[in-house]
Parts: structure tokens; C-alpha cells; sequence
């Protein structure tokens, strides 16, 4: 789970501006009126005064030398902070810069652009003006051009740590749009040359950004997601302990780690580093949604059930945890509460294949075949390459009596993966309730073929063989 975006100050967050060096200041020793800026900003007279005589220590100025102050916000999965405050100059480039804050945050972003764009060009090297354009561009989906926008800016500001670290979020975001999977462990695994590239360039942005400013813990955070995603765990677990050392007070990290300690095997601790996220946000559905996962594999089913509810009363609307449910439920054999999961979920998310496969095994077993057979078709349709439905569906239809339909579907299934040991093995059954004894050993042997520990094929087989036997000498030659 990255850190998504960062736009404008937070109030509250002056203490980072310092202790991060991730702001621009232009000239703010400079105010006079101390108070007025304070009620402005809703930042406290006496951080102010702090701010004010670190500012004049370190004698730092924007290029354009405008009275404002760039800081952090940080947009996270489901939080959208968007925060840029003026602090005192309101005329010329800074009017423009400060109306298309307000746009932005607004979420009328295209309008927000046409005023960056004006100030950009009154004061072109203003890296300020370029980032918040650029996060616009990002938010409105113009993938190309924010990054095109965050580079100028990193062009602009080469020791700004934040230009990059947006760079990297603009390269992540145009490698999930085109691979969704790239935002999971070992996500890029099956990735394209493209995608990969992106997530190399987004990690050579986070590197660089680390270089520039090595304790601003969203960098690792990040850093950690793009590693885990090209498979790198060992890296990604560093990273993310990074992360947590730096600001042990943020869940996001914990869990991030949580998901890759799981995919290492490490049950244990992941569920450690869950009840830590949890411990600092109880009200955060996806790690209780992280939990379940984690106590089911573990079987500590009731527990699990407990985490996949506490996750749904936070979020109803979370469709995956609705699938886990009923997963559990079919697990202990409750298939009608599972059933009830398995639909819930697909309100929410209609057009989940596996979702449909798994309603469909539910009313297999539940003996409401014509359903099942129904869902496994729905499946199907959505994923033409989802080998198990077909064999399944050919389960179901051998099981109403419908032999040649059943054939019909395995053989699709061996179409799609013709070297699957279940379809060969239930193919020869199909061609066995047929008559054709010889096709269904040609069937079971192809089984075996592929997978020589496979017990029902082999009993199959031996069974088609003594058959085979008696009727020669039955009727010999």
C-alpha cells in the first residue's frame, strides 16, 4: 500500500516541514504579523515563531521569492488531504498558484490547471507551481504529462527529495494502470517489459529521493511496495522496517509488511505486524481484512471469522472480505452461509470470475446444480482462461446425466491448459460412463503423464485395465 501523493501543507505538520527539510521557504523570516499568519493557517503562533528563525537561519529562498510555504500532505488509499495554503503574498504568480489550490482541493482539477498554468507563466522555474500542476495532471488521470511535469520539476529542484518521491508515485500509478497486479507481492512476475521498466523507474526515483533525505519514512515505504511487487522481499522487509523506525506511528507500514512477511511464510509475524497496525488505527478494515487472511491459513477459524466481521462492520462494501467468508464457511462446510457471502460479494463486485466459481461450487454442493451450472458459465465468460470452471462445469453436468455436454467442457478446459492432470483424469471418467474404456485409459495415462503422484488417476487407470482385462477373457479371441 504506497503513500499516493503529497500536495501543499498540512496543518498540524510543521514539525515535519523541519525536521524533514522537505518545504520551500521564501524569505519567511521576513513576516511581520505573526499573528494574522497564524490564524491563516491554523498553525500555532509559537511554531511559527520556530519556523520563522529556522527559516532566517538557513537563509533559504524560493527563485521566485514569493511569501509562501510548501509542505507535506499525503494522500493515503482512502484519506485525500489536499492542503495548500497561502501564507502571505496574493498577487501575481502566487493569486494563480494559491485560486488553483483551492480548485484542486475542490477536486475541479482541469480549471486548477488553467491557474497553475498562468503561474508558470509569470515565473516559469517556480518548482512549486510545476509539482501542484503535476498532481493535478495525476489526479485527472494524465498519467504522461504528470510525469513529464514531476521530471521538470526534478530538473528544477534536484535536491528537493519530494519532486522525486512524486515522480516515483507517477511512474507507480501509470505501471497499475496498466497491470493492476503490480501493487502485490511478486506482482510484477508476470509483467510486461513496460510495466516493469516503470516500477524500475519509480525505484530509481525513491533511491534518489533517500539520497537527497533518508528519513522521510514515505520514501522506504514506497520503495519497499516496488521491490516487494518485482519479488525482491528481502529488500522490501528492510524498507518497511525503515519506514516503521522512522515513524512508528503510522499502521500503513506495519501492514505493508504484515503482506510480505505472509508471502515469506512467516504466518506469525505477519499477524504480529497487523495487531501493531491495528493497535495504532482500530478502525482499519483492511487489516483486519489482512488478519483473517492470515488466521484462516493459520486455521484458527473462529478467530479468522471474527477479523473478516470486525473488517465488513468497518466496511461493508469491502468485497473481498465477503469472499474470505465464505471460503471459511464452505471450508467448515456451512455452504448456505457461504452461499449469502459469495452474493454479497458479487453485488459489490459483479465481475469477479472467481467469485462466480466459487458461488458455483457452493450450490454444487449444496445440490443445486442448474445454479452452479450457471455461475460457472458467468465465470467463464468473464475469464475464458479460467481452467477450473470448465472442469467443474463438466462435473456438474456429468452429475445431472448430461455425459456428451460434460466431455464438451473438458475438453475446452484441456484447450485452455493441456497439460491439467484434473481434466485428463475427468475426461477418462466422462469417456468411461460413455463405454470407450480406451479412450478413458489414453485419458488417465495422460494424467499420469503429468503428474505420477496422482492416486485417482492411477485407481482409475487400474480399474479401466481390470475392466479391460475381464472382458477379453469374457470374450477371447
Amino acid at each position: 500500500m504506497r503513500i499516493n501523493e503529497v500536495y501543499g501543507i498540512a496543518p498540524g505538520l510543521a514539525r515535519k516541514l523541519e525536521e524533514q527539510n522537505i518545504c520551500l521557504l521564501s524569505q519567511l523570516a521576513d513576516v511581520n504579523d505573526i499573528a494574522s499568519l497564524s490564524e491563516r493557517t491554523q498553525i500555532p503562533v509559537n511554531r511559527l515563531e520556530e519556523l520563522c528563525k529556522w527559516a532566517k537561519a538557513k537563509e533559504y529562498s524560493s527563485p521566485t521569492r514569493r511569501k509562501m510555504l510548501l509542505g507535506i500532505g499525503i494522500f493515503i488509499t482512502v484519506s485525500l488531504l489536499i492542503l495548500g495554503i497561502s501564507i502571505y503574498k496574493v498577487t501575481g504568480a502566487a493569486a494563480y498558484y494559491n485560486q488553483g489550490n483551492t480548485k484542486s482541493r475542490q477536486g475541479n482539477y482541469s480549471p486548477a490547471i488553467v491557474d497553475y498554468n498562468r503561474a508558470i507563466a509569470i515565473s516559469p522555474k517556480d518548482a512549486a507551481a510545476h509539482n501542484n500542476r503535476a498532481v493535478a495532471l495525476l489526479r485527472k488521470g494524465d498519467l504522461d504529462q504528470a510525469i513529464a511535469e514531476f521530471r521538470l520539476n526534478t530538473a528544477l529542484n534536484p535536491q528537493f527529495a519530494l519532486s522525486h518521491f512524486n515522480l516515483g508515485i507517477a511512474y507507480d500509478r501509470k505501471a497499475a494502470a496498466l497491470d493492476p497486479q503490480v501493487n502485490f507481492p511478486w506482482g510484477a512476475r508476470s509483467a510486461t517489459t513496460a510495466v516493469r521498466d516503470l516500477l524500475d523507474k519509480a525505484i530509481d526515483a525513491y533511491k534518489q529521493g533517500i539520497s537527497l533525505d533518508k528519513n522521510m519514512a514515505a520514501l522506504h515505504l514506497n520503495l519497499g511496495a516496488d521491490l516487494a511487487a518485482k519479488g525482491d522481499l528481502d529488500s522490501a522487509i528492510v524498507e518497511f522496517q525503515k519506514a516503521i523506525a522512522l515513524d512508528p506511528s503510522q499502521p500503513v507500514p506495519y501492514i505493508d509488511l504484515a503482506i510480505v512477511l505472509r508471502e515469506r511464510g512467516d504466518t506469525v509475524g505477519a499477524a504480529a505486524q497487523l495487531r501493531e497496525a491495528l493497535a495504532l488505527d482500530p478502525n482499519s478494515a483492511f487489516a483486519y481484512f489482512s488478519l483473517g487472511c492470515i488466521l484462516g491459513e493459520n486455521g484458527q477459524i473462529n478467530a479468522a471469522i471474527a477479523a473478516y466481521k470486525s473488517a465488513l462492520a468497518l466496511s461493508p462494501g469491502l468485497a473481498a472480505a465477503h469472499t474470505n467468508l465464505g471460503l471459511i464457511y464452505d471450508q467448515i462446510g456451512n455452504h448456505q452461509d457461504a452461499i449469502g457471502e459469495y452474493q454479497k460479494s458479487l453485488v459489490i463486485a459483479p465481475r469477479i470470475d472467481k467469485t462466480h466459481y466459487d458461488l458455483g461450487n457452493a450450490f454444487k454442493e449444496t445440490h443445486k446444480l442448474d445454479a452452479a451450472n450457471d455461475e460457472y458459465k458467468k465465470a467463464i465468460t468473464l475469464n475464458p482462461n479460467l481452467t477450473e470452471a470448465y472442469i467443474n462445469l463438466g462435473n456438474s453436468l456429468k452429475d445431472q446425466g448430461k455425459v456428451d455436454a460434460a466431455i464438451d467442457e473438458y475438453r475446452k478446459a484441456l484447450i485452455v491448459s493441456p497439460e491439467n492432470p484434473i481434466a485428463h483424469n475427468d475426461l477418462g471418467t466422462a469417456f468411461a460412463l460413455k463405454g470407450n474404456i480406451d479412450a478413458a485409459k489414453t485419458e488417465y495415462r495422460k494424467a499420469l503423464a503429468v503428474d505420477p503422484s496422482f492416486s485417482e488417476a492411477r485407481a482409475n487407470l487400474n480399474a479401466a485395465l481390470r475392466l479391460t482385462r475381464s472382458s477379453e477373457q469374457a470374450n477371447p479371441k
